[in-house]
């Protein structure tokens, strides 16, 4: 039993000491500026088995604007003594010939993570009356300082070239520490293609933002119409305000943006004392409507007042409803409670303060009457409001035979 687990920990200290070798190609090994390549990254192990399926290369390529990179899926094989494995790559050459080299990067496989060496490799130039005629892409966001919580509409904008055209643009991704994103849509142009997405600071200072995606362009040439999948990454840095201190109202739950109020309504105009019904109330305008917080509403003399959960189908990126429900304690008409609601304004500096006006219903039914209410001081001695027991001696006696 010793000897067979002294060869099972000789076995184990063999694997775990076992070494992938990475290595990559380029196909063409020498691209023309801007020219799509395919890069072959092929693992080899020491041990038999390979390292596993790749669990998110997506994210852990370098995202390079020079050199964009797109994982774009994976080759098991191999059952000889050297466990193999095949990242494959799409990439855009750069557009200035010359040597250049894609950084050092770690993978995390389902068994272990491997690290990819530093690749090198050359674009050559132009031939004479060679030209490009590639498809070109720009990265548009609003030209000023952002604020701190601030939701923007931004776009990437990629238009055809003479030789390309481009088809569509999908994975439209951002990196970048201290923000989020959502993509929106996508529409089609005369001359191109627009992806529109939402950037979202979430801390304060100097950022440095990257979107990337894949665009399919499409050749025509002498062997018919041939696409090709051509990742694009741009940077943009961004300069991200807080929100000031100064002037803050107390009731402001983050809004950041440039907001008016919009529609009110009610589901029932005329309802009966203690018939439950909503108040509807609409914002409308640019910023971070989805991470709003209701705004609070107090109750009356007149109102009971809850919120309502929102629905989240059918979202629109410029309005946000906020529900509540309203119960009536007095007949008569009477006059929905206000809804008001403090928003940072980027563009002024200042804070907004906007106000939903109210509605009137017609309240049926009879008020309930009127019922006394007995005060109890809490201070007072037991005595004063609960009579004293009577002493044992007092007690009626206890009929015999009981």
């Amino acid at each position: 039993m010793r000897a067979l687990a002294a060869i099972a920990c000789l076995l184990v200290a063999a694997v775990a000491a076992a070494e992938d070798v990475a290595r990559a190609r380029l196909i063409p090994e020498t691209p023309a500026p801007g020219q799509p390549f395919r890069m072959e990254i092929t693992i080899e192990s020491e041990a038999m088995d390979p390292p596993g399926p790749a669990l998110r290369t997506g994210a852990e390529l370098p995202m390079l604007e020079e050199i964009p990179l797109r994982f774009a899926g994976q080759r098991m094989g191999g059952l000889g003594a050297r466990g193999t494995t095949t990242l494959l790559v799409s990439g855009t050459a750069p557009r200035a010939p010359g040597a250049h080299r894609i950084p050092a990067f770690t993978v995390t496989f389902a068994v272990r993570k491997v690290r990819i060496p530093e690749t090198t490799f050359t674009v050559r130039p132009l031939e004479p009356g060679e030209t490009l005629g590639l498809v070109e892409a720009r990265l548009e966001l609003p030209d000023r300082p952002l604020t701190l919580g601030e939701t923007v509409t931004g776009q990437l904008v990629v238009r055809h070239g003479d030789k390309e055209k481009a088809r569509g643009v999908w994975s439209v991704e951002a990196r970048g520490e201290g923000v989020t994103f959502r993509n929106r849509v996508a529409r089609s142009e005369a001359d191109g293609i627009v992806a529109e997405f939402e950037v979202t600071p979430t801390r304060a200072g100097n950022l440095d933002l990257k979107v990337g995606a894949v665009v399919l362009a499409e050749t025509r040439g002498a062997r018919g119409i041939e696409t090709k999948d051509r990742p694009v990454v741009l940077s943009r840095p961004l300069r991200i305000l807080p929100v000031p201190a100064q002037g803050r109202p107390a009731d402001w739950s983050g809004a950041v943006g440039k907001f008016r109020a919009g529609p009110v309504a009610v589901s029932k105009a005329k309802p009966e004392i203690g018939e439950p019904f909503r108040l509807s109330v609409t914002l409308v305008g640019e910023g971070n409507l989805d991470r709003i917080l209701p705004p609070e509403v107090p109750h009356g003399d007149a109102w009971d007042v809850l919120p309502v959960r929102e629905r989240t189908s059918g979202w629109i990126p410029t309005e946000r409803t906020f529900t509540y429900q309203l119960t009536p304690r007095l007949p008569g008409k009477l006059a929905t409670p206000s809804v008001r609601l403090s928003a940072f304004n980027p563009a002024t500096r200042t804070f907004d303060r906007i106000v939903f006006p109210s509605v009137e219903v017609d309240v049926t039914g009879q008020a309930p009457g009127r019922v006394e209410l007995v005060a109890v001081d809490p201070g007072a001695a037991a005595t004063a409001a609960t009579p004293a027991a009577p002493p044992v001696s007092q007690l009626a006696a206890i009929p015999d035979g009981l």
